[in-house]
């Protein structure tokens, strides 16, 4: 059962799940905290739901976004970090997705810890650095953001090290800028632009040492796997018949303001972490994986076409609730609402009661008296006659009618 559930998962979902996995070849294993594909189609959607998050923010960004069977999408999400960050060996604290799409159609996403800054270890090497503003020092350079084509290569510089000699580049006669630390604050705030963009590239780092003068660095697994799912090796790279293996790459960096950040998901991760028990058995894993779609469902209940109160965790500006919206309905904040109540409610009940309202209003304020439909529950009129002479007067206006519209409906 998971942690923090009571009581038994649902017998229906029990069912289900156990007749899918019987009717399936094996549950595929979960590598780290990400789904791998597997017969669970929450799994599949899990997936789905990180794939077109990254593909949004490409777009975003303008990157270009290869949509063909096949093709590989790489975003990285740069949280700056300063050079001189652990004694100037940098951190893997950066996230890199790579997207595709398989021939059966299906959705991919691996993703990786990457670093997309230099490190200070390399200011004393000349040719990591360049004098780009003429100030007689030398500036470490990085890559900027933006949209990128890379292809697969060999760097015989880097054999039995970084990336055992796998390499994405640029192609060569490409020309493209770099971002310098011109003011040697170890950061890139001054946006200063010089040749050598072009040099910059992806290549495996090591444990503890990002091993970057300016590239994108992976750590040593992460790029191992990026590697294999690429489907590329250093054999490929020596091939000159075969066209090199391509790759489109987009750099954004980190900005929650924009939605620039890694992807998270609560229900995919709370599935996640039950299917990754490797102490459960099969009947615990049905228990758990059927426990977590009862959660999804319960979360993924906002669905408000027909208007109304929505009820929910957090706060009223914690946007807590998940909610399915159609094209043309407006939603209003929670402080408005409470304000107006009677009156959005009238409106949601009857799309012409504004109209309505201001006609009857209109009628009594030239001296016919209110209806026996128009009167409160103890008999006596609810009209107050205000002049429409100024804005106030209309928020007044709407005022009444929302409480002659409470007096009306008990």
């Amino acid at each position: 059962m998971p942690s923090g559930e009571s009581g038994a998962p649902d017998s229906g979902a029990r069912q289900l799940l156990t007749d899918y996995i019987r009717r399936s070849s094996a549950v595929r294993p979960v590598k780290g905290d990400w789904l791998a594909p597997g017969p669970l189609g929450s799994a599949q959607l899990a997936i789905d739901a990180e794939y077109d998050y990254y593909k949004a923010m490409i777009k975003r960004n303008y990157g270009v976004f290869e949509s063909s069977v096949g093709k590989k999408n790489l975003v990285t999400i740069r949280h700056e970090t300063n050079v001189h960050a652990n004694d100037d060996k940098g951190v893997y604290d950066d996230t890199a997705a790579l997207l595709w799409i398989d021939d059966d159609g299906r959705k991919h996403v691996s993703r990786y810890r990457a670093n997309a800054d230099p490190i200070g270890k390399y200011l004393n090497v000349e040719d990591a650095t360049r004098d780009v503003n003429g100030d007689g020092v030398m500036e470490l350079g990085r890559l900027p953001v933006g949209s990128y084509y890379l292809e697969h290569r060999f760097d015989n510089q880097k054999i039995g090290t970084v990336g055992n000699g796998n390499i994405f580049g640029m192609p060569a006669g490409t020309e493209a800028q770099a971002e310098y630390d011109v003011n040697h604050d170890g950061s890139f705030s001054e946006n200063y632009r010089g040749i050598g963009g072009d040099t910059m590239f992806w290549h495996g780092g090591r444990e503890g040492d990002v091993a970057s003068a300016g590239c994108n660095t992976m750590s040593p697994d992460d790029f191992e796997r990026f590697i294999n799912d690429m489907g590329v090796s250093a054999i490929d790279a020596y091939n000159p018949v075969t066209d090199p293996v391509s790759l489109r790459y987009t750099l954004v960096d980190e900005d929650p303001g924009k939605g620039d950040v890694p992807y998270q998901s609560n229900s995919a991760n709370f599935v996640s972490a039950n299917l990754n028990n490797s102490g459960s058995g099969i009947q615990d894993w049905i228990s758990s994986a059927a426990g977590a779609l009862g959660r999804i469902g319960a979360m993924m209940t906002g669905r408000f076409a027909s208007g109304g109160d929505v009820k929910g965790p957090g706060s009223s500006i914690g946007d807590k609730i998940p909610a399915y919206l159609s094209d043309g309905e407006f939603v209003m904040n929670a402080r408005s609402t409470s304000v107006n109540r009677p009156f959005l409610q009238a409106l949601n009940a009857d799309p012409f009661f504004l109209q309505k309202m201001l006609a009857q209003s209109s009628e009594r304020t030239q001296g016919s008296g209110p209806s026996d439909g128009q009167r409160g529950q103890s008999g006596q009129p609810a009209t107050v006659n205000i002049s429409m002479s100024s804005s106030e007067d209309v928020v007044a206006r709407l005022k009444v009618l929302s409480q002659q519209w409470e007096l009306m409906h008990g």
